[in-house]
């Protein structure tokens, strides 16, 4: 895998938290399922894209829309958050880049991204 660099500015990342533990409440999901016609204004991941990799799984033989846009959404969650913590690395280095080796430090230094320890090798 090449080096990919992306231009960051830590003061603008200095507010962003994501809090982990925080757990997502039947309300929460009704909130966002209120309006079921315009799912997709609520993800930035195409629907059709993740429901495809979906597919691909044997086992799963016919998948909700519902499941589709909570998958999507979980992952695009999760996506930020490894980007936030991410950036945290570039930050304590004084750095505008963001580079593998900070994503791999986040890995290191985040518990609850401990389970992707070596997945990038």
């Amino acid at each position: 895998m090449e080096n990919s660099e992306v231009e960051v500015n830590p003061a603008e990342t200095e507010d962003m938290e994501v809090n982990v533990t925080e757990p997502v409440t039947i309300n929460d999901l009704n909130t966002i399922k209120e309006d079921t016609n315009s799912k997709h204004k609520f993800v930035r991941l195409p629907l059709a894209r993740v429901k495809a990799i979906m597919k691909k799984e044997p086992n799963c033989t016919m998948i909700s829309s519902d499941a589709v846009f909570l998958v999507t959404k979980v992952t695009e969650m999760f996506i930020e958050f490894l980007a936030k913590e991410a950036v945290k690395q570039v930050g304590t280095r004084q750095r505008k880049t963001l580079m593998r080796k900070d994503v791999d430090n986040a890995i290191e230094s985040c518990s609850p991204l401990c389970f992707l320890d070596g997945a990038l090798d």
